[in-house]
């Protein structure tokens, strides 16, 4: 019976979060591979089409918490002098009791400033689909004292919200420093699922910021460190992550720090044709020691394309 008791005061924790409190966004630890989702400005950056695929799974030493995956697809475009992209998300809380999914088309302006400065400005629209399994909840008035769950509810049950949703960002960088901000849920989107208007979805502001600094010769990036800082602010809520990256050739290590949140740790292997990438949040957060942190994977696949007549500068930016 105790058993049973925590799985169901879990379930109703990360549910009731969603029914009477404002939105809070879900994020990745390796938030520079998944660029389309972070900043709409980063789309198309590398030029050459490219597949990204992201899985987290969010402490999984509590039963049932959070599982969150993304997919999209992003390149330049040469007629339209900058990166289209598109992202479909999926966010699974409660063992699936609580279910988000959204689909966005992304483009980012291009534009030279000089030789060494470019600018891109971008924008993202995005449907979203929300909603709970009413069937697979339990409510007070299902409880009895001595036999448990025997009875059935009078709780009114609401219906899945559809709505519209759109992003902003900018970005700037030369060979050596970058530097972007966006700002997401621009209209600050209804979502309440008992009361579609008694919660609304506030907006995201979020900054990042780094360097590169080869290891020997100039203008060789293959051996790397680059410092790098996202600041990201949603209601009362605010984010910082600092850390940095060091590339040795096709390995990439990093270490970074989430304020009063987790340590992280991060591998992976980028060539040519691949990234490969895995992460592990040590939480530090006292009430979440027993979550068993976090765990992240990424996969890109980088297609080749002909760059002729390349009107557009890459970004030697961190890649997880």
């Amino acid at each position: 019976r105790n058993t049973t008791m925590k799985s169901l005061i879990t379930v109703l924790l990360s549910v009731s979060i969603a029914l009477s409190s404002t939105g809070q966004d879900a994020h990745f630890t390796q938030f520079y591979a998944n660029p389309v989702y972070l900043n709409p400005a980063l789309a198309g950056l590398r030029g050459c089409p490219t597949v990204t695929m992201n899985y987290r799974n969010q402490w999984p030493g509590i039963k049932d918490a959070y599982t969150t995956y993304s997919t999209s697809f992003d390149k330049y475009s040469e007629k339209l002098k900058g990166g289209v992209g598109v992202n479909v998300f999926h966010d699974r809380s409660g063992g699936g009791r609580l279910m988000t999914t959204a689909a966005s088309a992304v483009y980012a302006y291009q534009y030279q400033i000089s030789k060494k400065i470019t600018i891109k400005l971008g924008g993202k629209a995005t449907y979203v689909n929300k909603s709970i399994d009413w069937n697979r909840l339990v409510f007070g008035d299902m409880i009895d004292a001595r036999e448990g769950i025997v009875y059935g509810t009078q709780q009114q049950f609401g219906e899945p919200v559809h709505y519209a949703d759109f992003s902003a960002g900018a970005l700037l960088y030369t060979d050596y420093f970058f530097g972007g901000f966006a700002v997401d849920h621009l209209t600050e989107p209804a979502e309440g699922l008992l009361n579609r208007y008694a919660t609304s979805l506030p907006r995201k502001y979020t900054f990042h910021a780094g360097a590169n600094i080869p290891l020997g010769k100039m203008r060789k990036m293959n051996r790397a460190i680059s410092p790098n800082i996202m600041i990201t602010k949603q209601n009362e809520f605010t984010q910082v992550n600092v850390g940095m990256y060091l590339r040795l050739r096709e390995l990439v290590v990093g270490t970074w720090y989430r304020n009063k949140d987790s340590f992280i740790l991060l591998a992976g292997i980028e060539t040519s044709k691949f990234k490969f990438a895995y992460s592990y949040d040590v939480t530090t957060s006292g009430i979440l020691q027993q979550s068993m942190g976090s765990h992240e994977l990424s996969y890109s696949i980088f297609i080749p394309c002909s760059n002729k007549k390349k009107k557009f500068r890459t970004l030697h930016c961190p890649v997880f």
